[in-house]
Order: C-alpha cells, then structure tokens, then sequence
C-alpha cells in the first residue's frame, strides 16, 4: 500500500457554481429555469490531497471492476467490484477490513453487480443486474437480510436493473424492462425509472419510460437505442426528490417528488461536445464485441457527440454536482475535471473514474476504462495490444480547497 505523499498531489478539480434559486411548485406546473453558459458565482478551483492508494503491483489487493463507492458514518468506504461480485470495506487508512458477498445465487450471494446503496433500513442493498434484484446484507458482518424482487406483478419479461440511488427514505431505480412477441419478432424494451416500495420490494411510482421497439427481422445495434437512458444520470436529494437528466443530448434537469411527479426542470446554455478518437472508440468497441458475440454481420452505429451531461450528484446540503462532457473529456490545462454546482457535484476523466462519497472524501479509480473494456474482449482504453495492462487502483483523496 502507498503511504500518504507530502504536499499535495498536483490535481485539480475545477467547479463552476449555479445557484438554483427555484420556489417548489405543484406538478401541473412546474418551475423551468434557464442558466447561461457562465456561473453566477464564478468558479473556484479544488486541490485533492492524497491519502492512500491500493491496488498497484506491490499491494496484495486484486481488483476487476469498480462500480461504486460508499462510505459510512465512521468513515469505512465500501467498494463494489462489479467483476469479482464482491464488496470490499477499506478503513478510513486503507486498510482491508471485511470482504461482504460472493458470486453465487443463495442468500446474500449476487452476479455481476452494477450499483450498492445503503438503504433505508440500514442495510447495505447490492443490485444484481439480471435477473434484477437488490441483495440486503448486513453492512458489519455481510449477513444476507434478505433481497427485494423488484419485480412488476401485473407484467411479465424480464427485468434488467442497471442504477440504484437512496435519498432520505426514498429508493430509486432504473433499468430496462424487455418484452418479447414471438408472433412479431419484435422486443419492447422500456428504460424505466421508478421508485421502489420498500416494504414489500416492488417496483413502485413510476418518474420515467423510454421504449424503444428492436425489430430482429431488421436488427442493428444503435448506441443511443441501446444505451440512450439516464442511468448514472440521476441521483435522490436528501428529501427524497428525484434528480434525473432525461434527454441525451440536452443540457437538461428534472426534479420529480416522491409521489413521482415533475416538480421542476432547470438547464444551462451548453453546446454538445462532438467526440474525438479516443471517446468515439470506447463505444465503438462496445458495439462490436456485442455484434461479433451475440448478433454476427448486424449493423452498428454509435453517436457523434458525448451526452451532454455526464454523471450526475447530490450531496447532503442539497447541492446538485454535474458533470458536463467537457468537464469529463476535455477539460482545461492543468485541471482534472470540472463540475457546474448547482446543489452539489459529480465527474469523471478519461481512462479513470472519480466517486464522491458525499463528505470531503474523493476516490480516483484507476485504469477504470481498461478494466471495463477488457471485459468486452480485447485491448483497454489505449487501444495498444502490445502494453501491459495496468492494475485497477482505488486512491482517496481529501478536498482541501
């Protein structure tokens, strides 16, 4: 394990502020409001401090696929390891102290993991992608507490659950919800969004749905059909509003309250960030594993620009944190990513990956896209089959502005 260097490490992360000053309104009409391109606070500029790193060659911890990172009241972090279908807890000075779940379909076991939350109740939830659930364990010990179906009764199809977010007493989920008519050939796949009824683990109010209708008869892998929701683009406010980008390729917030209707919609004036190589060839190579795996000779086609918005937080203050892709894929000299504040904040570089623990933690996913793209067969984000991939590393950082 590397120690904590001297001085600071050399890092910055750059945060425009937008104050939303917005009166909550009843759904029948909600409040828009319309930011421009320059914050009304201006910018001030982060420097991330490093605490400790794990994960490198000369550490005993393995790591796959980061998905998540938590953090607990006494200052523990959780990480979920998509990969290894495991959770690891770090102490507050690096230090491996339990490993929670296992691979495997018995109680407290989950495959293939996207998303973790500690829940309402307490318990830590882990979402299994398919079939969707979320695994309770008991976040001390990873004792199984149970799981939530999250499963629609009046439905059939299968359920594909891909984000989890917690606010208050409130739980929120989005996935895919597929349906196929053997007598068309044809799936209905709807991306959903809803809140989830925490006593009996259903799917409950719903805050959004995109269908989009996949005609085998005429098959083609489509980035913005495929992956076109808002998952990773949403996050619960304290209160247990909701907090969701919806369209892809506009600079666009909306806020819905528990009972999942449109409080609020606020934008900022932003001109979409058109792709270069290196983000065109991520989603690229996506595609292409999943024709030359699954639908041999279908037609791909991906974007040309990146979502406007990248990623999306809200922090306990009730500040919103988003990333934009510039902020992501291009940002300033110097600087390692950018946020526009409009309550709180959220990011992400190009080949690492950046988790905000909701206090003055920051967590820097190391070779985060590597690791991802290797799972979808060949070379990592640099494309060079020649180099040896790099170790996934896990380094915190304190927020020292």
């Amino acid at each position: 394990m590397n120690t904590a260097k001297s001085g600071f490490l050399q890092t910055l992360v750059s945060i425009s502020l937008f104050i939303l000053l917005s009166p909550r309104v009843s759904a029948a009409e909600p409040v828009r409001v319309e930011n421009g391109a320059e914050p009304s606070d201006g910018s001030r500029t982060l420097v991330l401090e490093e605490l400790w790193s794990l994960g490198d060659e000369q550490g005993d911890l393995i790591f796959g696929v980061i998905n998540r990172v938590l953090i607990d009241e006494r200052e523990n972090i959780y990480l979920l390891d998509s990969q290894l279908s495991e959770v690891k807890v770090i102490s507050p000075d690096g230090e491996l102290l339990a490993t929670l779940g296992r691979e495997g379909d018995g109680p407290g076991e989950f495959r293939g993991p996207t998303e973790m939350a500690f829940l309402p109740d307490g318990t830590l939830g882990v979402l299994q992608t398919i079939p969707g659930k979320i695994v309770r364990l008991d976040p001390a010990d990873g004792t199984p507490a149970g799981s939530w179906p999250l499963s629609d009764p009046k439905t059939g199809g299968v359920f594909q659950m891909e984000g989890l977010r917690v606010g208050g007493d409130q739980v929120v989920v989005s996935g895919v919800h597929q349906i196929f008519d053997q007598e068309t050939g044809v799936i209905s796949r709807d991306n959903i969004m809803t809140y989830v009824d925490t006593g009996t683990g259903l799917l409950g109010r719903e805050i959004a749905r995109r269908t989009v209708r996949i005609d085998f008869s005429n098959m083609r892998l489509d980035e913005n059909e495929l992956a076109g929701g808002p998952e990773g683009r949403y996050d619960v406010l304290p209160d247990g509003r909701a907090v969701v980008a919806l369209p892809r390729n506009k600079y666009e917030i909306s806020v819905f309250n528990p009972d999942g209707e449109l409080e609020r919609v606020f934008t900022r004036a932003f001109t979409s960030w058109p792709r270069d190589e290196q983000a065109s060839d991520i989603w690229k190579r996506i595609l292409e594993h999943v024709e030359r795996t699954q639908v041999p000779g279908c037609p791909i086609s991906w974007e040309p620009t990146e979502p406007d918005v990248q990623a999306l937080f809200t922090m306990p203050d009730g500040r919103i944190w988003i990333q934009n892709a510039r902020g992501r894929w291009d940002p300033p000299a110097g600087v390692f990513t950018t946020f526009d504040v409009f309550t709180a904040e959220g990011e992400y570089p190009r080949r690492d990956m950046l988790f905000f623990s909701g206090r003055d933690l920051v967590f820097r996913i190391g070779e985060f896209w590597d690791a991802t793209l290797a799972r979808f067969g060949g070379a990592g984000a640099t494309a060079d089959e020649d180099q040896e991939p790099q170790p996934v590393t896990v380094t915190c950082y304190r927020i020292r502005s």
